[in-house]
């Protein structure tokens, strides 16, 4: 029985702390609050909104560069493109 409950609460804390993140907080945070609360911390963290001035964290919003060149040919990304030349 207590382990079933000790189970419940840390995967509530995950879920809530996972929600939460992709929201722009803090993931130790919501976690704490899932693990405490339980399926009401998850309400909480899937009810909450994200902080003020954080357009910018929204999941899926930074897209990769793509695949290096070769395995183990040294290249640089310069925020552009690869290149076989460090950016200065």
């Amino acid at each position: 029985m207590a382990g079933t409950v000790l189970l419940i609460a840390v995967i509530c804390g995950f879920i809530a702390g996972y929600v939460a993140s992709g929201k722009g907080h803090s993931y130790g945070g919501y976690f704490v609050v899932g693990f405490l609360l339980g399926p009401i911390g998850v309400v909480i963290a899937i009810i909450v909104q994200p902080p003020a001035g954080s357009a910018g964290l929204q999941r899926g919003s930074f897209s990769a560069p793509g695949p290096r060149p070769g395995l183990f040919h040294r290249s640089y990304y310069d925020g552009q493109a690869w290149t076989d030349r460090p950016s200065r």
